[in-house]
């Protein structure tokens, strides 16, 4: 069983990247008071992707059925309930478009590969060039991230998206950074590690907002520190139970409340448009966003979750009647 500290990391980096929508579909994305809180919300990405490279990924047909039929299925929901208000052509592009869940797709296409990559960095971290492969993933995830913030048309996959070739440096940083310095790791989870990488993160995004993004260096090393400080943790048997509730649902938050997946059907199912545009309080910022959060793992466990388990256990009685009438 994965430790509890890491997926109580998880839902707080899912709680991170509702944040940082919030904040984009409001008023408040013009507040400089938020302008470092946007930008440490983008450590919401990159936590899911740190915790991908340090425990590895392995490509089953089970995880790519979960994670497409996710993404299909939330697609094809929000699709038939805008479609009256909608073209013809919206069943397509909601179901299909890559856009509409990059991140999805670019983890499908980080598993397809991972094979790959495990191989390769087993091999490197043997051979004794693990840490020569470090430097070198760094720098280009370096040389990506001044690519993106001043448009140089380089991308680390080769196929013009810097997310791809982030979510590959960025497993591959976090995975040799586990094959070489497992036994050195806890002299790099303290809070001034934390402090000083969150002092840098807001220096940088109040000088220029463009330069904190999903592939900025620093940001994956503060977002890699901070998941090792949860390495360990212990909490509640309660809170231990509720966590393990809410962490099969996380990537369907992603899919629901993000506007840009669920188009004008999330604003018609639920209230989350009228408090959006309504979210003029700082009082009120906060509870949305906490709102829109559990409002998500609400649906998902009544859409998909209830259903599935009424379907297995269906299954189980059938298995086990055909096993006593043979």
């Amino acid at each position: 069983m994965r430790d509890i500290g890491t997926d109580l990391f998880r839902c707080i980096m899912m709680l991170l990247i509702v944040l940082h929508h919030a904040i984009v579909h409001t008023q408040f994305n013009n507040c400089p008071a938020l302008k470092p809180l946007f930008m440490l919300s983008n450590m919401g990405v990159v936590g899911f992707l740190v915790v991908s490279g340090w425990y590895g990924v392995r490509l089953t047909g089970r995880k790519v059925y979960s994670i497409g039929g996710q993404i299909i299925g939330y697609g094809l929901l929000f699709s038939l309930l805008s479609f009256p208000l909608a073209n013809s052509n919206v069943i397509p592009k909601h179901v299909l478009s890559v856009g509409n869940a990059w991140y999805g797709v670019a983890y499908l296409a980080l598993l397809c590969v991972s094979p790959i990559l495990n191989s390769g960095i087993e091999v490197l971290h043997n051979q004794g060039n693990g840490r020569l492969a470090l430097l070198v993933v760094f720098a280009l995830l370096t040389v990506d991230w001044l690519s993106r913030v001043f448009g140089l048309g380089f991308s680390v996959s080769g196929f013009g998206s810097h997310t791809f070739g982030t979510f590959l440096c960025v497993y591959c940083i976090v995975r040799l950074i586990r094959f070489e310095f497992a036994a050195n790791i806890n002299s790099w989870t303290n809070l001034r590690s934390v402090a000083i990488g969150c002092c840098a993160v807001c220096v940088m995004a109040l000088i220029r907002q463009d330069w904190i993004s999903y592939n900025n260096p620093i940001l994956v090393v503060l977002t890699t520190i901070i998941f090792l400080c949860f390495q360990g943790l212990d909490v509640g048997l309660r809170l231990q139970s509720v966590i393990r509730y809410i962490v099969p649902s996380l990537f369907a938050v992603y899919l629901i409340h993000d506007p840009h997946i669920a188009g004008k059907a999330i604003m018609i199912a639920i209230p989350f448009g009228w408090i959006y545009g309504q979210a003029n309080r700082w009082i009120l910022f906060p509870v949305m966003v906490v709102a829109v959060y559990f409002a998500c793992i609400l649906i998902d466990i009544c859409v998909r979750r209830i259903p599935m388990k009424s379907i297995d256990r269906i299954l189980e009685r059938t298995r086990r009647t055909k096993a006593n009438i043979r």
